[in-house]
């Protein structure tokens, strides 16, 4: 009998916590950003892979969030965020990712800007869109937005 207790007892705490770690991620997010509202959320393993898809090899990284958007105009964005295990380790990695970019003659991205006031952000342009790469502390952000809508999602990551 106390081990029936224990399993649901277990079970229990293993959903709770489940759906306050996808809440925790929901709410990272905000819903609506100017014109663009929060179409969906991509967390855990399945953004993990969406990130190894990506680079096309497996990254090391402690948690992965995906945040897309939309409006009516069509314009989109979409928010990556990857946490590595320290601050070191994800600047490291962002100062790595972007010099691969750069250094590939076939790169389809161009007008590299980067601006520092306190952190590196990198902007640029490529395949119809606007990106920003930047660090905080452990987190990598990549912002990809239709090109109208770029600053205020910009604004609400920094």
């Amino acid at each position: 009998m106390k081990a029936v207790k224990a399993v649901k007892l277990f079970s229990f705490l293993c959903i709770a916590v489940l759906a306050l770690n996808t809440r925790c991620a929901q709410q990272s997010f905000p819903e609506h950003i100017a014109s663009l509202s929060l179409t969906g959320v991509i967390d855990g393993m399945d953004a993990q892979r969406e990130v190894d898809k990506l680079h096309m090899k497996e990254i090391q990284l402690k948690s992965v969030w995906i945040a897309t958007y939309g409006d009516e105009e069509g314009n989109t964005a979409t928010v990556w965020i990857s946490e590595s295990t320290d601050a070191e380790q994800a600047a490291f990695q962002t100062k790595l990712m972007m010099k691969k970019m750069w250094h590939n003659p076939h790169t389809p991205y161009s007008h590299l800007e980067i601006k520092d006031s306190g952190e590196r952000t990198y902007i640029f342009q490529g395949m119809g869109q606007q990106h920003a790469v930047f660090q905080k502390g452990k987190l990598i952000y990549w912002i990809t937005t239709s090109p109208g809508v770029f600053e205020p999602v910009l604004r609400s990551f920094q």
